[in-house]
């Protein structure tokens, strides 16, 4: 997540959804907080603090941030993040988990097939599982607990360039341009989407994303690419 105090806006990084190309060109504009082992253990605890002192993942929550620095503060920002069609969402995150970190993990991601990742992602629990292996939807990092939006501005994936652009006017950077960076290596070049999914895997996906479909009005049909 970036956080600006100079521009008034927080952007949400989603998972899987441009956010390394968003921070990289956001980043100079932000405040990095106090990032002591101190202010780490205080983000655990219901303590508010000022933008400018608290600690944020990398991959912080909407409703947390809120938690952490008050409504009426967290309100004060501009709030902005990037979602994509779940189809894909869930493609580049199978992708992704073939170049994880930890050499042996990657090695067992990449043994499975998509279906065999989309049951692993909707039932592995336990204390060796990865967080990041079992992703929940989009919606997750940018709605409270009665399922309202928290953010000002939704972009997609799909049209980034321009809604980026919107963005950008809006805080008052009209300037700032992104690059796209780190892509999926392990990604198959000129495999289609549809190439991914059967009747089974579409099913589990529709079924994953539920809330995704509907807040962020994407078809539940396979797209045709």
């Amino acid at each position: 997540m970036i956080l600006s105090t100079s521009h008034n806006f927080i952007f949400v990084h989603v998972p899987k959804t441009a956010g390394t190309a968003m921070t990289a060109a956001l980043e100079s504009h932000a405040v990095t907080g106090t990032r002591t082992p101190l202010r780490r253990a205080l983000r655990w605890l219901p303590v508010r603090e000022a933008p400018d002192r608290a600690y944020f993942r990398k991959h912080e929550t909407a409703a947390a941030m809120r938690a952490k620095l008050g409504p009426q503060v967290f309100d004060r920002f501009f709030r902005f993040t990037v979602v994509r069609n779940p189809f894909d969402h869930a493609v580049s995150h199978y992708e992704y988990l073939k170049e994880f970190r930890n050499p042996r993990k990657a090695a067992e991601f990449a043994a499975m097939s998509f279906a065999d990742y989309l049951r692993w992602r909707s039932t592995a629990r336990g204390l060796f599982v990865p967080s990041f292996s079992v992703l929940p939807d989009q919606a997750h990092w940018l709605v409270d607990g009665a399922g309202q939006l928290l953010v000002n501005r939704v972009m997609r994936f799909e049209t980034l360039a321009d809604d980026f652009a919107q963005a950008m006017e809006e805080v008052g950077l009209p300037g700032i341009r992104m690059k796209r960076i780190n892509p999926t290596r392990a990604k198959v070049k000129g495999r289609s989407l549809v190439s991914y999914y059967d009747a089974a895997t579409v099913a589990i996906v529709r079924r994953l994303y539920a809330r995704d479909f509907d807040l962020f009005s994407y078809a539940r049909d396979l797209p045709a690419v």
